[in-house]
């Protein structure tokens, strides 16, 4: 048992789960912040929770994979682009700025979308896919 200065009383604290001291918010923020992010897929909205429904699990460890790559490209300085051209998913890769420059030109030229790959990016896409995959290891292995 616990006592406080103004006399009121606790538990112990042994024991139980803490749940302030692991997960820091700014870890959060910056989750919520992607995922606010990709809430909106071809000009509509998504279900927040969409993600949390169904994905199959050789699918989220797939793109867990492709993102742990990319972050490995960005982390030896590596300069990585995704653009879009219909349905397919290009990537441009260089470590030279000269490249890089006439690659942007080249995509504004031809009005593609693309997004800049950053190690933060890469780190929230990863914990979404191992989020998904720990959800269902539970789910499957001890929630009856």
């Amino acid at each position: 048992m616990r006592t406080f200065d103004s006399w009121s009383t606790r538990d112990s604290s042994t024991g139980k789960l803490e749940y302030s001291n692991y997960i820091h918010p700014i870890a959060d923020y910056s989750f919520a912040e992607y995922m606010k992010s990709k809430q909106i897929i071809w000009w509509e909205y998504r279900r927040w929770d969409n993600w949390q429904k169904w994905i199959p699990y050789s699918s989220l460890f797939e793109s867990m994979v492709r993102h742990m790559e990319l972050l490995k490209l960005i982390y030896k300085w590596y300069i990585v682009r995704e653009y879009k051209v219909w349905d397919v998913v290009e990537l441009f890769v260089s470590n030279d700025e000269d490249d890089i420059d006439k690659k942007s030109v080249w995509l504004y030229e031809n009005d593609i979308e693309y997004d800049w790959k950053n190690i933060e990016s890469e780190l929230n896409a990863i914990r979404f896919n191992w989020e998904a995959m720990k959800i269902q290891y539970i789910e499957k292995n001890f929630i009856s």
